[in-house]
């Protein structure tokens, strides 16, 4: 289960088909639901609306647009692209073959794309292995999935990614020719969260991975182990279904338990010819077909071997499919953070777009999955959850020392509030007590779900804090030149601060001490700020200064 797969078996699996022009780095994405001015944006039919069978971007992006979700790519790694500019995260390079790695060592800390490229000789010396067959340009494979899910939109260049501020976590797992399942599963742990022996902890892990790769092969023990894990933390794993034309209950890791599995439509909505099909495919969504303008555009680079510039492309396939459905989680996700997986879930499956009339995705229940995702859909269901009913009880003011009932409802049932301000006050089941000045602020939260909105209930109180006396003693007149130490008496605990209101007349200096300049009014103001036991206070004192 640990050696090294041939590409046939843990394959990449799309089809290069067009390359585009290299454009600058990307800026920061608008965040609204309106068509972006990123120039390929015309070509990239599986973001439009229903009609045109895509999943509707402009009302995924009234979600957001990612903001604060990590998506780990496990895939050829990525390259320096600039629609990834400022969001990538730092990833690992989990391929422990180091020929195949094809970066002079095994696994190590820098997840970019090499490039994996086979040459003839390389079949001829079977350098790869006996599996490794046929010679092909480097795949880039990586940087096309993630940019579906996160390029930057809105830039003036290039493509728009579906969650375009969400951030790229990208591991490293295929290299010339394949990889090996065991660098796969350890991978799903590390960027899920979990610890794997001899690798660094991840400090960032993902809330989705990305897998858009497959082997022919029972889920083995330790994968479907691995995908147990994250579940339970709860990890999202988006995988495809490979592009066999098969029975996708026969390729790893879409046939793991637990697993969001994603097949391949095209632009009439039907099954894409290539897509693996049947009862282990939960949904569907835009993969494309061998066409330019039937294939999925995304971002790439012009080597053939090594990375020489970031450049877009168009290709096909499951793995082209899948990130259309972690954007559109991810976009979710950003919207609602505490949304948990199993309503997530439910939200999804309850507002796919149905398959078109006439297809054969919608004439053989089963074979495509549940149906095509679509965000106008599943934002429409999100906006319309019920709101809960929400009450307090509580003074607006509490002076130091005294106590006060607080009490709180959602849906007419008393709920437990948790203190957020401790220096500040004391709370004891339905009391709160005053213990210094400030805010002291109460709240109870509550995750949304499938059908009811999150709550989140705060109860602020104010603690104005004990008046402290205040004086400052001047001659009530001063002549041009002189300097006079003012008398200062306060029971505040905060060290009292002078300023001149008419610095044309007087100032004050470091020391406190009072400077006349010229002729007029001279007003000195002083204060003290609030302390744990006094409130803030200031005054002005006016004095006539002659010559």
């Amino acid at each position: 289960m640990s050696g090294p797969l041939a590409m046939s078996r843990l394959r990449v699996i799309a089809a290069l088909l067009t390359l585009l022009l290299t454009y600058p780095a990307a800026a920061v994405a608008a965040e609204r639901p309106a068509p972006p001015n990123d120039p390929f944006y015309a070509e990239q039919w599986p973001l439009a609306a229903e009609g045109a069978n895509g999943i509707d971007l402009l009302e995924t992006w009234r979600f957001g647009q990612g903001d604060g979700i990590v998506v780990a790519v496990l895939d050829t790694g990525a390259t320096d692209h600039p629609e990834f500019v400022g969001r990538v995260l730092a990833g690992y390079d989990f391929i422990s073959d180091a020929t195949r790695a094809g970066d002079g060592d095994g696994r190590d800390a820098n997840p970019r794309d090499e490039g994996d490229w086979v040459s003839e000789s390389d079949v001829a010396s079977r350098r790869y292995g006996v599996d490794c067959t046929e010679a092909d340009d480097s795949s880039w494979h990586g940087t096309h999935v993630a940019g579906t899910i996160l390029a930057a939109a809105n830039n003036g260049a290039g493509t728009a990614g579906i969650a375009p501020v969400a951030q790229l976590l990208p591991v490293r797992v295929i290299g010339h020719c394949g990889g090996s399942i065991s660098d796969l599963v350890d991978a799903m742990r590390w960027a899920g969260g979990l610890s794997v022996a001899g690798v660094p902890d991840n400090v960032t892990p993902a809330k989705i991975l990305n897998i858009s790769l497959v082997v022919e092969r029972s889920c083995s023990e330790a994968m479907q182990s691995a995908v147990d894990e994250l579940t339970a933390r709860g990890v999202i794993i988006v995988t495809a279904v490979g592009n066999e034309n098969s029975d996708a209950s026969r390729f790893a890791p879409a046939n793991c338990i637990g697993t969001l599995t994603v097949g391949a439509t095209t632009r009439t909505g039907d099954r894409a010819t290539y897509s693996n099909y049947g009862a282990a495919v939960d949904l569907s969504a835009p993969g494309g077909n061998n066409t330019r303008a039937g294939g999925v555009l995304s971002t790439y680079d012009e080597g053939r071997t090594l990375p020489v510039g970031s450049s877009y492309a168009h290709a096909s396939g499951t793995s082209m499919a899948t990130p259309h459905v972690s954007g559109v989680l991810a976009a979710i996700l950003g919207a609602e953070p505490d949304l948990a997986r199993a309503d997530l879930f439910t939200l999804l499956f309850a507002n796919l777009a149905p398959f078109p009339v006439g297809t054969t995705c919608a004439s053989t229940p089963g074979l495509c999955g549940a149906g095509i995702i679509n965000g106008a859909r599943l934002y429409a269901a999100f906006a319309a959850r019920i709101a809960p009913l929400t009450t307090s009880v509580a003074p607006t003011e509490l002076a130091i020392g005294v106590s006060g009932a607080v009490s709180a409802t959602v849906d007419s049932m008393a709920v437990a509030l948790t203190l957020e301000t401790p220096a500040v006050c004391s709370f004891d089941g339905g009391s709160v007590t005053a213990i210094a000045s400030g805010s002291c602020t109460l709240r109870y939260t509550r995750p949304g779900t499938a059908l009811i909105q999150p709550v989140n209930l705060g109860i602020s109180i104010t603690v104005p804090g004990n008046t402290p006396t205040l004086s400052l003693v001047l001659p009530q007149r001063l002549k041009v030149g002189r300097r006079v130490d003012p008398v200062i008496t306060t029971t505040s605990d905060a060290t009292p601060t002078l300023t001149s209101r008419t610095p044309r007349i007087c100032k004050v200096g470091a020391s406190g001490r009072v400077r006349v300049i010229a002729t007029g009014t001279c007003k000195i103001r002083i204060e003290v700020a609030a302390t744990a036991t006094y409130a803030a206070r200031k005054l002005t004192i006016a004095v006539r200064v002659t010559r």
